[in-house]
């Protein structure tokens, strides 16, 4: 992610530091002038087991990072304002700022597929109010997920 701007999640330590809501904030306003990445931890040793288990992916070790082009995308998507489908809800900026625990305790992970340039997609699905679903896309090489886009639906 050379080039790149990345934040990382607020410890209370570090100035320049951001939580989600802000880097959502920032992300939501700001014109597409580049890309900035929001780093808000590393894959804990359970969870990579599981991850391994459910879909066959190493991601030991791998951080996790939000992408605030892909907030836009999803937020233009399945936001209030987007075209969402029948039976699904408008996310949120609460829904984006609770992306680290729907992935951390998802009641569901599988292989979604694959993206044009041959990366893993990782869904992980949560109930909630309904069911919320969340992407990750698994770079591999630079041992990274990275959030591609969310959406919820109604329990049915």
């Amino acid at each position: 992610m050379s080039g790149k701007t990345i934040y990382t999640a607020d410890d209370g330590d570090s100035p320049g530091q951001k939580s989600i809501g802000e880097f959502f904030d920032m992300a939501t306003k700001a014109a597409a002038k580049g890309t900035a990445y929001f780093g808000y931890g590393r894959v804990s040793d359970k969870e990579a087991q599981r991850i391994k288990t459910d879909v066959g992916l190493d991601v030991n070790g791998a951080s996790r990072f939000i992408n605030e082009q892909y907030i836009r995308h999803a937020m233009a998507e399945h936001g209030e304002h987007g075209e969402y489908r029948n039976g699904q809800l408008p996310i949120t900026k609460k829904d984006i700022e609770n992306i680290p625990e729907y992935v951390r305790t998802a009641d569901t992970i599988s292989l979604e597929g694959k993206t044009i340039q041959g990366m893993n997609v990782i869904r992980y699905q949560k109930r909630v109010n309904g069911y919320v679903v969340v992407l990750e896309e698994c770079r591999k090489r630079n041992k990274v997920l990275d959030f591609k886009t969310m959406w919820k639906y109604e329990a049915g």
